[in-house]
């Protein structure tokens, strides 16, 4: 049976979340206590038990200019002895219909591993959001000047940010909530926020002594200053940044798909196919 969480049976949603991610007990707490809504979360049960679910974030996808009600499908998962029978397959098109009987547009997510592209596409969801994979070096920035102040943004500052400078093309926007509760998750992969009076960078350290910068942004084009400051803080010698298409760095880079939608309305599946390298920034991890 599949129905919309009871706010009196989150242990169980937690617990599920735990025996499928096998994340530490603080940040799943940390999810239920700020982006938990039980009637945005799917669960299938079966004989009273919690077998696999599914969350509905809210969000706008913005085309053309103009904003799309949307939904990111986060954290699906099915329960180790149940798995490809289908259930996963049932949650899916229940969270269509919900979506469509609520009058979102589209449904968005990242799948976590690429065969995973396979599997939702099956579900008619498809690969319209793409990112630049650059690779760049500390060498490379020595003779770059550094100069302006550090200055701590707030979340109303980086909501600024992004919806001016990084999020101009097609893309996923979230509210400064969900803002905030990505900034503040990333710090639980040991990742830092830079933020300075002309921009930020999220970044998090990789196995290999690099750092990874999931988004950049700057007010007039300072991104690499803000690079330089990011190697300086974090004492690396390689970033690989994500970023928009349109970022202009000139190093070695490639193009990766990284999230799929589904079109949920009559006005959603007329425009999907026109939609290619839109921008889906600081997916949840």
């Amino acid at each position: 049976m599949i129905s919309t969480a009871d706010i009196f049976n989150v242990n169980d949603l937690k617990e599920l979340w735990q025996v499928c991610f096998g994340d530490e007990p603080e940040y799943i707490d940390f999810f239920f206590e700020n982006r938990f809504a039980p009637e945005n979360t799917l669960v299938y049960s079966l004989d009273g038990k919690h077998i696999a679910q599914l969350f509905l974030l809210d969000g706008v996808f913005r085309i053309n200019g103009r904003v799309y009600p949307s939904y990111y499908l986060y954290a699906a998962c099915t329960h180790p002895s149940f798995r490809r029978k289908g259930i996963m397959g049932e949650l899916l098109n229940y969270a269509k219909a919900l979506a469509e009987s609520r009058r979102i547009d589209f449904i968005c997510l990242v799948p976590a591993e690429k065969p995973l592209f396979d599997y939702y596409s099956k579900f008619s969801y498809k690969s319209v959001f793409s990112k630049k994979r650059i690779t760049v070096n500390r060498c490379d920035f020595n003779t770059v000047n550094s100069d302006f102040e550090n200055a701590e943004l707030n979340t109303a500052d980086l909501s600024f940010f992004r919806n001016r400078y990084l999020t101009r093309r097609d893309c996923f926007l979230w509210d400064s909530n969900a803002l905030e509760y990505a900034f503040e998750e990333n710090r639980f992969s040991d990742g830092m926020l830079y933020s300075c009076g002309c921009g930020y960078a999220l970044a998090r350290p990789l196995e290999d002594g690099g750092c990874h910068i999931l988004e950049i942004g700057s007010s007039d084009n300072n991104y690499e200053k803000i690079i330089k400051d990011v190697f300086n803080k974090l004492n690396c010698e390689k970033l690989i940044i994500d970023a928009p298409l349109d970022f202009q760095l000139e190093n070695d880079f490639e193009i990766v798909e990284n999230a799929m939608a589904l079109a949920v309305s009559d006005e959603a599946k007329r425009i999907i196919n026109n939609i290619s390298g839109a921008y889906f920034g600081l997916p949840l991890e």
